[in-house]
């Protein structure tokens, strides 16, 4: 794969995981446990399919991945970090035993960890690339 086609699914990867994190988060709120312990999952498991795609993409010049490196990842890290260790006991928990809803504590973690996804990818647009050209 060229550098363009990597860059361009470390966009996809980096929005999909977006995406995971506010569904997990989402639907904890909606006090679904069991799909919630799921959808945190797939979002770890996509989190570390952007670390992988990182790598890759440092392997052709820390050009294109200084801001994922120096912020966006430590952000994604810190963010889905906390998420598991606090949420991932409670839903695991919730599962077994059902109840009215979820901590709110659970539900800031996960949708924590999806504002730094996000975050971590609205960086990369704004600071990532420059205007014009690009070393080939």
């Amino acid at each position: 794969m060229t550098t363009g086609q990597w860059i361009i699914l470390d966009h996809a990867v980096t929005l999909l995981s977006v995406a995971a994190w506010f569904a997990a988060g989402v639907t904890a709120a909606l006090a679904r446990a069991q799909a919630a312990l799921g959808l945190l999952e797939a979002a770890v498991l996509v989190s570390l399919a952007r670390i992988a795609t990182v790598a890759i993409l440092a392997g052709r010049g820390w050009w294109f991945v200084q801001e994922k490196v120096l912020l966006g990842l430590p952000m994604l890290a810190a963010g889905g970090l906390a998420a598991v260790l606090i949420a991932g006991p409670t839903l695991r928990e919730a599962r077994r035993t059902p109840n009215n809803g979820l901590p709110a504590r659970s539900v800031v973690a996960l949708l924590s960890a999806a504002y730094a996804a996000a975050a971590g990818f609205v960086v990369t647009l704004l600071i990532g690339f420059p205007p014009r050209g690009a070393p080939r």
